[in-house]
């Protein structure tokens, strides 16, 4: 195997047991016994023969093992070899180790976990590497002689509460705090101190003494040539006269480990130095010991609560994933938006991670939004807020709206004194929210908001997913509106008029002469997509009105008949483009001079004043002239269209109506695919993309259906 493993040395022989069926392991392994005399690995394919091995006394120096071993759980395994070989390095590595698999081998007492991209073989390295610092730290245990409460006893000469405190420290000022108390109380001096290593390197600090008053040092920095750095750089113990002191005293400094300094004064004359340093030497040691415990303890619960945190998140994306699934399916099983609303925010209130979800749509005014939907722990937060869509108010859901895009609060407490919805939500007990748009017919209609109790609830994954949730809810409020509009018996037909002849289709028709006849529309990113055949005028005429009006984004024409087919695109805040944004059918449209008269159809249950206000507020001169009423007639092929809108994309769809109407389906054909790439604004290649996809799902459909 082409491992590179340079940077991997072992400088003794070391005996590797593998236990399970990996090559890769076995290779890996392997190579770390290149150009080492005596080292070597031991592959066993059951675990009662790895088990077996380890009983007959064998030296065993590191167990790696897979994930499953004899159908069994590489952790299963781990708790037979910590009951025959208590202190032997554990690793489990392999490619299929789960985070739920991790976390029960820390448990378990597992050293280290090693999971490997079943891709990558620089994974292999990272073994490697692991599995020598796995060696070295137990070697580094062996070579120090106290590795036990009962060793600590006989060689410091006592096993009394001192002792049992050094084992059971929890952190490394407990290990110093019991380490003084050693050398005080059981082995009598009465000046004794411990430095540690600071966090930086840099430092040693003394964190214990006896006398406790006894610092007037400070900390030893590093590179300043003192002795006690020195003793912990060199790992060689130091032994200073004090002849001048007149009672023939002695400084013992000896290195404790990675972690610092032990420091004690002496009587030489009567204690005799070289029985006090053995002595310190054994509670150095013991002091070693301790602090690697406390080391491993508190990385395995550094590592334990990392596990948790990435099994919560997974959980979170896991619950997210399945309200994302039913969001999905209530775009197809809803009759209506409010069904859809509420299964929504429902959804997210129930999985235990969020307080409170709802919906609000921008009110028609535009100038506020508007609690539509909602589910949870509310608690009057609605009534307590403002929600104007104004610039001094900073709300989430109206900083969402007024942006359009995805607000994250992590900390609601951040800036309490600054914004007052913060101080509403914490007693409500928010912790953290997040807020994102939602369109209806690519334009802005409303925001999907959610609470929950916990700070930070909305790491990268979670706000990714609520992407695809808006995005859901937006697809499911196009479905339904297709749908109602489709099969609604009984529907309103209103009948609107411009009559200040300053619209861009009674100037058009006054500037040029021209006759406007309309063939169709439909939204694209906002707008709406024109298209009218003009007749007794010249194209550049007629070209050069249109580009010179106000609200037309752009022009494209071709011939058509006896006449010249224009796709007029509008900007978003034209008369067309809210009729359709508000849920509108433009049947009709004609002008002169004087007069742009447009025929809208629309659900009958629609609020028809809230309509025509929200006309007003792009084109103050609209005029309501006619309201009726009216039950269409029974069309049988219905249900065939709602099934047929349900399947394809907006984009589909749009391909296949644009064609449509450009008389692409037109023998000769009035427009090439090139024209109507052209006037989709998108290469031929994707127009022929989307209209071989739709077509085709227009004809399995209509197959089935005849089948059927």
């Amino acid at each position: 195997m082409a491992s590179d493993v340079s940077h991997v040395t072992l400088d003794w022989p070391a005996t590797i047991v593998v236990g399970g069926e990996s090559k890769r392991l076995e290779d890996a392994l392997s190579a770390l016994s290149d150009g080492h005399d005596g080292a070597s690995v031991v592959s066993f394919d059951s675990a009662r023969a790895a088990l077996q091995y380890l009983e007959t006394g064998t030296d065993a120096d590191v167990f790696v093992s897979t994930e499953i071993v004899d159908g069994s759980s590489g952790v299963d395994l781990l708790r037979h070899v910590r009951d025959a070989s208590p202190n032997l390095p554990f690793v489990l590595a392999g490619t299929d180790v789960t985070v739920t698999d991790e976390r029960r081998a820390i448990e378990a007492g597992a050293t280290d976990v090693v999971r490997l991209d079943p891709d990558e073989s620089s994974g292999d390295a990272v073994l490697q590497a692991r599995v020598k610092r796995a060696l070295e730290q137990s070697r580094s245990r062996e070579r120090s002689s106290v590795t036990s409460e009962a060793d600590a006893g006989r060689l410091l000469g006592g096993t009394g509460e001192t002792i049992r405190r050094l084992f059971d420290a929890s952190s490394r000022q407990d290990v110093a705090d019991a380490v003084v108390e050693a050398a005080t109380s059981i082995l009598g001096y009465t000046d004794a101190a411990v430095y540690l290593l600071d966090s930086d390197g840099q430092r040693l600090r003394r964190v214990a003494s006896a006398p406790a008053d006894g610092d007037t040092t400070g900390p030893v920095r590093a590179g300043h040539g003192t002795r006690l750095w020195e003793t912990f750089v060199t790992g060689d113990g130091d032994v200073t006269s004090q002849a001048n002191s007149g009672a023939g005293k002695a400084t013992v400094s000896l290195p404790v480990g990675e972690f610092g300094v032990l420091h004690v004064a002496v009587e030489a004359p009567e204690q005799g130095t070289v029985g006090a340093t053995e002595r310190l030497t054994n509670l150095a040691a013991a002091a070693t010991a301790a602090l690697e415990r406390v080391d491993r303890s508190q990385s395995l619960q550094s590592h334990a609560a990392e596990l948790d945190e990435r099994a919560a998140r997974l959980e979170r994306r896991g619950a997210l994933a399945d309200v994302l699934s039913a969001v999905q399916r209530a775009t197809v099983d809803a009759e209506s938006r409010e069904e859809l609303e509420q299964r929504v925010v429902t959804g997210l209130a129930e999985t235990d991670r969020f307080a409170f979800a709802r919906i609000e749509t921008v009110g028609s005014q535009r100038d506020r939004l508007e609690p539509q939907t909602w589910a949870g722990t509310e608690r009057g937060y609605l009534d307590a807020v403002d929600l104007r869509l104004d610039e001094s108010v900073d709300e989430p859901a109206v900083r969402a709206a007024r942006t359009q895009s995805m607000v994250v609060v992590d900390d609601i407490t951040t800036g309490l004194r600054e914004d007052t919805w913060r101080e509403e939500a914490l007693t409500r007990g928010f912790q953290s929210v997040l807020s994102v748009p939602l369109y209806r017919n690519d334009r802005l209609w409303g925001t999907l908001t959610v609470h929950a109790t916990d700070p930070d609830a909305f790491d990268g994954g979670v706000a990714d997913t609520f992407d695809d949730v808006a995005r859901a809810v937006t697809d499911g409020l196009s479905v339904i509106e297709r749908k109602r509009s489709l099969l609604s018996d009984s529907v309103i037909d209103l009948e609107l008029a411009l009559t200040d002849g300053m619209d861009v289709f009674s100037r058009v028709a006054r500037e040029t002469g021209a006759t406007l006849s309309f063939e169709g529309v439909l939204a694209r990113d906002g707008n709406a997509v024109l298209f009218l055949v003009v007749t007794d005028a010249p194209p550049e005429t007629v070209e050069r009105a249109f580009e010179s009006a106000p609200l037309v984004d752009t022009v494209d024409h071709v011939p058509h008949g006896d006449g010249e087919l224009y796709e007029i695109e509008l900007e978003s805040v034209s008369l067309v483009s809210e009729i359709l944004s508000a849920g509108g059918t433009l049947r009709d449209l004609t002008a002169d001079g004087d007069t742009t008269r447009l025929l809208v159809t629309l659900p009958a249950e629609t609020d028809v004043r809230r309509f025509v206000e929200s006309l007003e507020r792009v084109a103050p001169d609209v005029r309501l002239h006619s309201r009726t009423q009216r039950t269409r007639a029974s069309r049988r092929d219905q249900p065939f269209r709602v099934a047929f809108e349900q399947r394809v994309t907006d984009r589909q769809l749009e391909a296949l109506r644009t064609a449509l109407l450009s008389g692409y389906f037109e023998w000769p054909r009035e427009h090439t695919a090139e024209e109507v790439a052209s006037l989709l604004d998108i290469s031929q290649p994707t127009f022929n993309r989307h209209l071989r996809v739709s077509l085709k799902k227009l004809l399995e459909l209509l197959f089935d259906a005849e089948d059927q």
